[in-house]
């Protein structure tokens, strides 16, 4: 079972976990944006984090994460025409 809770921390969105079994986690670069209610998706290959709110502000941007230099960066050229949050996902 895996139980969590957010919480804000100078600014920034930290999520907290605990584990019935835990494994090893591994903590990754921060995105350049903090965010919250943001959508998530591969886009070539690579994970991708999209809108979602950073305090009253809602995003447009898209952040994509590179396994090699554990930093996450803005994709040049790549928005949402109207910023957008809480995002749902059905695959049928």
């Amino acid at each position: 079972m895996v139980t969590g809770s957010l919480f804000s921390s100078n600014n920034a969105w930290t999520e907290f976990l605990e584990l019935e079994n835990p494994v090893a986690w591994e903590r990754l670069g921060d995105l350049k944006q903090g965010r919250c209610n943001h959508g998530f998706e591969m886009l070539g290959g690579k994970p991708t984090i999209f809108a979602g709110e950073y305090g009253d502000v809602i995003q447009n941007s898209f952040e994509q994460y590179d396994e090699k230099t554990n930093e996450w960066t803005t994709v040049p050229n790549l928005a949402l025409p109207k910023p957008k949050t809480k995002f749902a996902y059905v695959k049928i």
